[in-house]
């Protein structure tokens, strides 16, 4: 150590006394440093938690080995909250890759990959507590070991194998993770031969995104590969996930609010999904179905070379794609989506190799004007996601509160997700030994519907759906729409009412008929359902509907749901809201919800003759549901 001074000011014993005792000081702390009290933590340890000197001393009571300790993301508090109201098994938030691997697989050599990974990322030895606390916490844990459980059913049959992984990845599903002890990971390997090998990776959503996972898989197979040819991994220092947390907490919202209010002034309802039905009460309307299709190669490479003509990307073509469904269905003009930003920061150096949960599901509005040219409207929606990706950092709990929509309703029921992270393509690449090959996702989210995108040489369209809230029939017809107007905005139509009516072409319209005579013919039989099949004859100039017929499978067409929202009330009296025919589309369903509007302004009216809103029972107002509330307001609107 070196001490420099004036000579003019000080003199040399002066500073030789402070530098000695500055020195035995020094040598004091560190004699010292294995006493009780200098290994006691303080609030100060952990500055991105802001703890109570109490709170951290229980905190260190249940968890002695705690490295660090900071707060949550937006996104992993919302992700908390659903998974505390989600029931036991629900699967909710559970990850799970599996893949088969050929070859000479050193298990011990692999197992140690994996371990020396998990030492070298503090999200993957996290836990989450918020019991007794005044905000939830992550809590880093100094060493975790993996589960890593082997199963071996080499002489097994071949079915006898399927049937038995299949029901290994049903039961990891089901088995969830609790949150409190760490690691929220684990593995399972399945030996189907001397050298084959099934490996099911499972992880909560709330440690870590698509991409980290990648990140995470090069990381073992780089320590794996090392290790089998005898030396140690030649990897960089990892960039630390604290590191995001405190980026995060040096970001005004300022600006961040400006925006969205200009993005979303004037949205006050979610864009309604078609043909989903709303939830009944006490249903677990789990996110258990999925309908796929893949584009052929020549459509692929299309869209590609479109892409590059005009200077947009996969992403906006088929988000604009989606819009164009979405608006298509509502007969609306203005829709709103979720869709997942990946959320790693330009300006946080090394965030792209960082692992952890970078990403959030903000809204995505889009306007369809009929004569809008198309490749002027694309360019308009990408710089517009340009411009969104200065607050992809936003907290979608504010996004939603600087909205006009009011309290109660979702900014969006359906999320779109671009997977720029195709695992398949690069899983264990190169690794000497192991061929990667049949590789397998599930996650499970929390919308009724969610859109996948998966790039490749045949790009992937996919929809995961609550079964309970739409029929797979349903789901596989919005997937092939989708696809129809995806290649509809590359096929050189100039306007989107082009695009927009390539949705009801030759095609399309071959297969809902033959869909709607394979559907067995099921007389009307109530007075509603008779009501409702004469408006829709009339309407549809169909000769004959039963009550299991689908309105839109029959040649309707969304715009046309304004009309029967006329009929009905010439007909029969009663305000339906106009999302009905969307969420009820067959005959029978549309009657139901028509009988129970009915009987609910007639609970609601003390004088059955009157329907002021001053005469509605405040017993009878808390049966109703929103969808009935909404509706009854829209009929007593400028009344008494």
């Amino acid at each position: 150590m070196t001490w420099v001074y004036g000579a003019q000011v000080h003199h040399r014993a002066t500073i030789e006394a402070v530098a000695a005792g500055f020195l035995a000081s020094l040598r004091e702390l560190m004699d010292g440093r294995g006493t009780p009290d200098a290994a006691r933590r303080t609030p100060g340890d952990f500055p991105l938690a802001r703890l109570s000197s109490a709170a951290l001393e229980r905190l260190l009571r249940r968890f002695p080995d705690v490295e660090d300790v900071y707060p949550l993301t937006s996104l992993q508090q919302g992700m908390l909250f659903h998974v505390a109201l989600a029931p036991k098994g629900s699967g909710v938030f559970h990850e799970q890759l599996a893949w088969t691997s050929r070859g000479k697989a050193d298990l011990p050599a692999l197992r140690r990959a994996w371990a020396e990974v998990i030492a070298r990322n503090a999200v993957l030895r996290t836990s989450f507590i918020h019991e007794g606390l005044p905000e939830p916490l992550q809590v880093v844990h100094g060493e975790v070991e993996l589960p890593w459980t082997e199963h071996d059913l080499r002489g097994v049959p071949v079915e006898a194998q399927r049937a038995r992984v299949a029901a290994l990845v049903e039961e990891d599903r089901v088995r969830g993770f609790s949150l409190a002890p760490a690691p929220l990971v684990r593995m399972q390997v399945v030996r189907l031969g001397d050298e084959e090998y099934r490996f099911l990776w499972s992880h909560h959503h709330l440690v870590m995104d698509g991409w980290s996972v990648g990140v995470m898989l090069q990381e073992v197979f780089a320590c794996y590969a090392a290790f089998i040819e005898g030396r140690e991994p030649a990897l960089p220092r990892p960039a630390a996930w604290r590191d995001y947390i405190a980026w995060l907490q040096r970001q005004s919202l300022a600006r961040a609010e400006a925006f969205w209010r200009e993005e979303l002034a004037g949205f006050t309802a979610p864009t309604p999904l078609p043909g989903v039905r709303p939830a009944a009460p006490g249903v677990d309307a789990a996110v258990t179905g999925e309908e796929k299709l893949w584009l052929s190669q020549e459509a692929t490479a299309a869209l590609q070379a479109f892409a590059r003509r005009n200077a947009v990307t996969l992403n906006t073509l088929t988000q604009g794609a989606w819009a164009l469904l979405l608006g298509r269905h509502a007969g609306q003009q203005d829709v709103v989506f979720g869709a997942t930003v990946s959320g790693r920061p330009v300006d946080l150096p090394d965030a792209e190799s960082m692992v952890g949960l970078f990403i959030n599901s903000l809204p995505i509005r889009v306007g369809l004007p009929p004569e809008a040219p198309v490749v002027p409207w694309l360019q308009r929606l990408q710089a517009r996601q340009l411009e969104l990706r200065k607050y992809e950092h936003s907290p979608l709990v504010q996004v939603k509160g600087w909205s006009e929509l009011p309290r109660g309703l979702p900014l969006f029921d359906s999320l779109l997700i671009f997977e720029n992270y195709p695992l398949d393509t690069s899983l264990g690449q190169g690794v000497p030994g192991l061929e990667v090959r049949d590789v397998e996702s599930h996650e499970q989210g929390n919308h009724p519907l969610i859109a996948y995108v998966v790039p490749g040489d045949r790009l992937r369209l996919s929809l995961a759906y609550a079964p309970e809230l739409v029929s797979a029939d349903e789901v596989a017809r919005l997937l092939e729409r989708w696809r129809v107007l995806l290649e509809a905005l590359v096929s050189g139509a100039e306007r989107l009412s082009d695009v927009a009516a390539q949705v009801e072409g030759p095609a399309l319209q071959a297969r809902g008929a033959s869909s709607a005579q394979a559907v067995k013919y099921v007389a009307p039989a109530t007075p509603e359902e008779l009501a409702l099949a004469g408006i829709w004859t009339e309407l549809l100039g169909q000769p004959r509907v039963g009550a299991l017929d689908d309105f839109f499978a029959l040649g309707g067409q969304p715009e046309m749901a304004e009309q029967v929202v006329a009929r009905v009330r010439e007909a029969l009296g009663v305000e339906l809201p106009r999302t009905a025919v969307f969420e009820a589309p067959t005959l029978a369903g549309l009657a139901e919800v028509v009988v129970r509007m009915t009987g609910s302004m007639r609970r609601l009216a003390d004088d059955p003759t009157s329907r002021g809103v001053g005469a509605l029972d405040p017993a009878a107002l808390e049966q109703l549901s929103d969808e009935e509330l909404d509706a009854l307001l829209d009929a007593t609107e400028g009344e008494g």
